[in-house]
């Protein structure tokens, strides 16, 4: 989609970003004027619109100030997406690029993180993807956004190697979902820490082979 173009009551402002088979975009309703973020699927395929359903239900079950929430699914000739709350950042992704946070800040981003964190692990889910793009400040407050690869506890998991490895806990190489929890989440959030503390994240290789090597070592 481009700039102009429509999505049910909704025109396109820009294209905030793209992974994982879907793009999101900045829109404005046509009618009200509020701006939203759409993340719009790019293939009809049963299984990731079904993925992006559940993504949907899994958010929107959700109500905390330190998480992106999301307030309708829509969808237009056969095109499905999410309708969530736009939060224009910057993420802590970016910020890192730019310098190192004091002690102060630093604090202030893991307690509003685990309080996300444990709002959702209240509710029986697991997020599985903390890390610092999936994170967003407003308004002084951070919020964890991208619930694409959350998992509902009381579920049973499927067994594939999934996440981003800088941050993955080793049971999501191995695939030993029995083993899967809460400490999951902060066991991602301590490579998050350490990558805040020193700049850098506490592994260095980008792909999961390289990065289990070296959890090993």
């Amino acid at each position: 989609m481009q700039l102009g173009d429509t999505f049910e009551r909704y025109s396109v402002l820009n294209k905030l970003g793209q992974g994982g088979g879907s793009a999101v975009y900045r829109v404005r309703h046509t009618t009200l004027g509020t701006e939203h973020a759409l993340k719009v699927l790019g293939t009809p395929h049963p299984e990731e619109r079904a993925r992006l359903l559940r993504e949907g239900q899994i958010q929107a079950s959700l109500s905390h100030p330190n998480l992106v929430p999301v307030t309708d699914v829509l969808e237009q000739e056969g095109q499905l997406a999410l309708l969530m709350e736009y939060v224009p950042g910057p993420t802590l992704a970016q910020l890192l690029k730019q310098a190192r946070l004091d002690p102060a800040e630093l604090q202030r981003i893991l307690l509003q993180v685990l309080a996300g964190l444990a709002h959702a692990h209240a509710h029986g889910l697991i997020h599985r993807d903390v890390k610092p793009r999936n994170l967003l400040l407003v308004d002084g407050a951070w919020k964890l956004a991208d619930f694409g690869l959350a998992h509902v506890l009381s579920e049973q998991a499927d067994t594939r190697i999934i996440g981003t490895p800088r941050y993955m806990a080793p049971e999501h190489f191995a695939g030993a979902w029995r083993d899967h929890g809460p400490w999951t989440d902060l066991y991602s959030l301590g490579c998050l820490s350490w990558h805040m503390v020193c700049g850098v994240p506490p592994f260095s290789a980008a792909k999961t082979p390289g990065t289990l090597r070296e959890a090993c070592l």
